[in-house]
């Protein structure tokens, strides 16, 4: 028996359960549904803090609290009202919901042998387990798929020659797939709906693991921490604490509804039946709640103490912070992660949005936090891709402010006049996809969205995407139009991977991984989501490109500061007059070689200029070597005056299929859009 001991909490003691043991809870109370009240011991739930599930989650009538019935046209339950009221389902769930599996895992913390790379030289690579390894021909087979698949050695030499440092991993929590994707026959392939924050997704372990049971799982998950470390690189986790798989208010109780409703999520005032949705999944969890925002804690704790992780990117994490007056940065939980003397110190990321109220607060979170760039996104795709449509169709377009904003820095975003303005750029996660959305090559090959096989008729997925086809929708054999198609992703890669911040690279957009189109791709656990690793010749001359732009980003520190510039000398910023650098730390340049003044910006139709980035002089190789980005962003070809005050190394031109030699020059003739990277030479 269990003994309540006040607050909420409840304790007891069993004798005799064995490791692997299944069991679950079952709570008896009110059954009040209209004031949120789901107490029915009919339904076995998940312990919120098991560190294995094991079993399959069987969608019938079993699964609701209240009694249901299916709609055979549908193929949904809908409930069984009696003078318009539910009513309590006596139908036993636990032969169809999974249950929690006792373990032997330790949770002392452990030694970690963290990486620790510094964030300005960290290259983020976002990646699915199942889909960067299912089709991967370097691994063996039986690892396709799975957590050791990610840490296969081949994998790890993969990823260091590309220069990546840090992994972020879409979700590994278990998870459970939406009632609207069970009717369908698909699931929930990306995992952001979670049944549990301590148990790892059992299915991405190797089939001898699942079969031996929770502690074999758990034990891949940490050695895929480990080897991936010993490799050098970091793992991020994906995490998903604005929502669960419960779904709406007539949801599925498979856990924090049956335990505590009311507590657990957030509810209408009013209407304590009715939930409040930030997240489009039908729920929120609630962080006005202590006990919401201790099991979320915990749960960092674990991943980062147990596991091992090297920090976090949390999915719609504004709805994390809302209190009983909206988003706050000294919202408690932010508070308990700035204050956490682990956590603090490992990278968080944070989604700066949700879909409530005053939801897009980029900028906004501080200390400890990076957050995603979604002005980075949308300005480079509006620079390189929707104005070439819109130069060609003779309509007006964007000027040059935007993108030299973005490739430096973003400080119209990040800058704050507090104690967080030293990170500076480095608080922003510079991307051009993500997960959520076209892939970089299906961006610049189709124009609109083709999300057919999400069995939705094609409404689902976004339609803001800035993308442009570049004159036929889909795949073509026209070489004229595959041509620009890849100088449009190169210029993309190019911006993101040199810009100044954190970049993000999506796994696959190194190789033009294609999704046909799906841009909302979610539900597709096959081909479309999978890397296809048969390259062609454009496909290896791409990840060259990667490779090679990489490489210049840690060769050369000008491209890696630590705060942002501050537009004066190194000598003024040294307060030093005899340092050796005359030049500003950041300065604009015009095509004929002169500066930029302040009315130039104004000038709409702007779409040509050079950027110069000054070396830091911070005692690294290469430090006192500045960088040039020259980009034209016209329909006709330019001829460049490079700034006299240096020479200059031609490092990259985005012309060009595969890197060529470097080679020296003062003017220089730039196509159309297109750009170049220089190095100075003293």
């Amino acid at each position: 028996m269990l003994t309540k001991i006040g607050y909420g909490n409840w304790t007891g003691h069993f004798e005799g359960v064995e490791v692997g043991t299944h069991y679950g809870f079952r709570v008896h109370g009110k059954w009040d549904p209209e004031n949120g009240y789901f107490f029915n011991p009919a339904k076995l739930l998940i312990d919120p803090y098991a560190k294995s599930v094991s079993g399959k989650y069987n969608y019938c009538e079993a699964v609701f609290p209240y009694e249901a019935r299916l709609d055979t046209a549908t193929k949904k339950y809908t409930p069984v009202l009696l003078d318009g009221k539910l009513q309590i389902s006596t139908l036993d769930s636990a032969p169809h919901v999974p249950h929690s599996v006792v373990v032997s895992e330790s949770e002392e913390v452990e030694e970690v042998d963290h990486p620790c790379v510094k964030w300005r030289n960290t290259l983020i690579y976002e990646a699915h387990v199942v889909g960067l390894t299912k089709f991967c021909p370097f691994i063996p087979e039986e690892l396709r798929g799975t957590y050791l698949g990610v840490s296969h050695p081949e994998m790890i030499k993969y990823l260091k020659d590309l220069g990546v440092t840090t992994i972020e991993l879409l979700p590994i929590h278990s998870k459970i797939s939406e009632e609207h994707l069970l009717q369908k026959n698909l699931e929930n392939y990306w995992g952001y709906s979670n049944l549990s924050y301590f148990a790892p997704e059992p299915s991405y372990a190797t089939i001898s693991a699942q079969q031996a049971g929770g502690d074999a799982v758990i034990s891949e998950v940490k050695q895929m921490v480990k080897e991936l470390h010993e490799g050098g690189i970091e793992v991020l986790l994906d995490v998903v604490y604005n929502h669960t798989c419960e779904e709406s208010s007539v949801g599925p109780e498979l856990c924090y509804r049956g335990i505590a409703n009311r507590q657990y999520y957030v509810h209408q005032d009013d209407n304590p039946g009715q939930l409040i949705d930030t997240t489009g999944c039908g729920n929120s969890l609630n962080f006005r709640s202590s006990k919401v925002i201790g099991m979320a804690l915990n749960s960092l704790r674990y991943w980062a103490n147990v596991i091992g992780v090297d920090g976090f990117r949390f999915d719609l994490m504004v709805t994390c912070a809302r209190g009983e007056y909206g988003f706050s940065r000294e919202h408690p939980f932010l508070v308990g992660i700035r204050t956490d003397p682990v956590l603090s110190n490992l990278k968080m990321i944070a989604e700066p949005w949700d879909l409530g109220i005053e939801g897009w607060r980029t900028g906004g979170f501080g200390f400890p936090f990076a957050e995603w760039n979604d002005s980075f996104r949308n300005d480079m795709r509006n620079f390189w891709i929707n104005d070439w449509r819109r130069i060609k169709q003779n309509y007006s377009i964007s000027s040059a402010t935007a993108v030299a904003t973005r490739l430096s820095g973003s400080y119209d975003v990040f800058h704050s006049q507090n104690q967080d303005n030293e990170r500076g750029h480095l608080r922003s996660v510079n991307y051009i996809t993500a997960h959520d959305g076209f892939t970089l090559n299906d961006l610049v090959s189709y124009d609109s969205k083709h999300n057919e096989a999400n069995m939705e008729d094609n409404r689902d997925g976004t339609v803001d995407n800035l993308s442009y086809n570049h004159g036929v929708e889909g795949e073509t054999k026209q070489s004229e139009i595959n041509q620009d198609r890849r100088r449009t992703m190169r210029n993309l890669l190019g911006c993101l991977l040199l810009s100044t911040g954190i970049p993000m690279l999506v796994a696959g957009d190194e190789m033009g991984n294609t999704q046909k189109g799906n841009n909302n791709a979610y539900c597709q656990n096959n081909e479309i989501s999978y890397l296809n690793w048969n390259l062609k010749p454009w496909q290896k001359n791409l990840q060259e490109t990667v490779r090679h732009l990489n490489w210049i980003k840690r060769t050369f520190p000008a491209l890696c500061q630590n705060s942002f510039f501050k537009g004066l000398s190194q000598a003024l910023i040294r307060k030093n007059p005899e340092f050796p650098d005359d030049i500003d730390d950041l300065s604009w340049w015009k095509v004929d070689g002169n500066t930029f003044e302040d009315d130039d910006w104004k000038n709409s139709v702007v779409r040509s200029f050079q950027a110069l980035f000054s070396g830091p002089y911070n005692g690294m190789e290469n430090s006192h070597r500045d960088v040039l980005f020259v980009v034209n962003a016209s329909n006709s070809v330019i001829n460049f005056q490079l700034p006299a005050v240096r020479k200059w190394e031609r490092l990259w031109n985005s012309r060009d299929a595969t890197p060529k030699d470097f080679k020296q020059m003062q003017s220089v003739d730039v196509s159309p859009f297109s750009l170049q990277v220089f190095a100075s030479i003293k």
